[in-house]
């Protein structure tokens, strides 16, 4: 009986020892000041999940989508390598369109009088890419 405690005094200091490198990693990235971002982070919460947009770190390690914002202002981009200009749409709150003249892809509801519509699907940094968005930037 003292042999089996010894190994499970053992493997307990084992567990211990791992969590305290785990923990060694996390806390240093950990930031629990509060500041104005706060608001970023309370904005993009639906029914209790934070919803993950990762563009611009706004100081708590949360990344925000500031497209979401960006419903009816214009743009340049490359599509696939093809040069165009337009306007966002924001839809439902999270589901972000270039609207121009280039590149159909999946339909909006309101193309500010463009004849195509792109889904970049949440409008984030890694969204556009996915999508073949290039060269993407505000003119507004």
């Amino acid at each position: 009986m003292e042999i089996k405690m010894s190994n499970i005094a053992n493997k307990l200091q084992q567990i211990k020892d791992l969590i305290a490198e785990i923990e060694s990693e996390i806390k240093p990235n950990i930031k629990l000041s509060v500041s104005d971002h706060m608001s970023d982070a309370v904005r993009y919460m639906s029914g209790g999940t934070f919803i993950n947009f990762p563009t611009t770190s706004n100081g708590f390690g949360f990344q925000t989508n500031y497209l979401l914002d960006s419903h009816g202002k214009r743009f340049s981009a490359r599509i696939h390598g093809r040069p165009c200009q337009g306007r966002i749409t924001v839809e439902e709150g999270r589901l972000v369109y270039l609207c121009q003249d280039v590149m159909q892809g999946h339909n909006c509801d309101t193309r500010h009088g463009y004849e195509c519509s792109w889904m970049v699907k949440h409008g984030t940094s890694e969204d556009l890419k996915t999508f073949g968005v290039t060269e993407f930037t505000l003119l507004d």
